[in-house]
């Protein structure tokens, strides 16, 4: 294909689709898809971004879920789309999830309307302690070795030593927050 018909086809207001491949299995794939343009692609970003399940994807961009891997493959701007988006969205949440266990100081502006009618803008920092939840799962996931329900063939005897991380941040997340009172009195 030249180069002409490539950017006539990518800039064509028609949405033309693929309909009934055959794929190596030999097996007919139908793929309704729209042709790559850009309006699409962010579209299917979006989606991605969002954090759907891959059905949810799917069903939202007019893929057939047992399609998902051949349409991946058939075109790679949108497999790359798909894997850094999705990862993109794991980070967020690990990142998220972490801040909760270990606790975390957040800046807040708060708006004062005086009594004259002036509004003031005021900073202040709100102090939000670890939460043993997240603890939980943080470590659950992270230390799995250490932190099973049911650890096969040894004692499940839980010691300080164990719990000393936990010990340890919650220490400093009762010092921070007595810190943080002490600020606002």
């Amino acid at each position: 294909m030249n180069d002409e018909l490539i950017k006539q086809k990518l800039n064509s207001p028609k949405k033309p689709s693929i309909s009934r491949q055959k794929n190596s299995g030999s097996k007919d794939i139908e793929l309704n898809v729209p042709w790559l343009q850009r309006a699409k692609i962010e579209e299917f970003q979006g989606l991605c971004r969002r954090g759907l399940t891959d059905k949810e994807i799917c069903k939202a961009f007019g893929i057939k879920f047992n399609n998902m891997k051949e349409f991946l493959k058939q075109y790679p701007i949108y497999k790359e789309i798909y894997e850094t988006e999705k990862l993109l969205c794991d980070v967020r949440v690990e990142n998220a999830l972490y801040k909760r266990a270990v606790g975390f100081t957040e800046t807040e502006t708060k708006i004062v309307t005086k009594a004259d009618g002036k509004v003031e803008y005021t900073k202040q920092e709100k102090y939000f302690p670890p939460d043993p939840l997240s603890m939980f799962y943080y470590l659950k996931n992270r230390v799995s070795e250490r932190w099973q329900d049911k650890i096969q063939g040894t004692d499940n005897t839980v010691t300080y030593e164990d719990l000393r991380p936990v010990a340890e941040l919650l220490k400093i997340s009762a010092k921070e927050l007595k810190k943080h009172e002490q600020k606002r009195n």
